[in-house]
């Protein structure tokens, strides 16, 4: 299953001057599902190139962050 959200958000300079780009999702977002149960997340930041990232035993780690969340 192929799903695209919008999430806006901001950049944001670490101490090490290193740009990262940062959002917020409430512990409901349908994300945190398609982490526990996807295999890759396909990532674009501003119409630039898209990143591929493996969700590869992340399943677990998503499952418990919800859990965690809603209670």
């Amino acid at each position: 299953m192929i799903a695209t959200l919008l999430y806006l958000g901001e950049i944001q300079v670490s101490p090490t001057l290193a740009s990262m780009p940062v959002f917020k999702a409430s512990a409901k977002d349908p994300l945190l599902g398609w982490i526990a149960s996807g295999s890759s997340l396909h990532i674009n930041l501003g119409g630039e190139s898209t990143y591929d990232v493996s969700l590869k035993g992340s399943a677990q780690a998503a499952k418990a962050f919800a859990a965690a969340c809603n209670s």
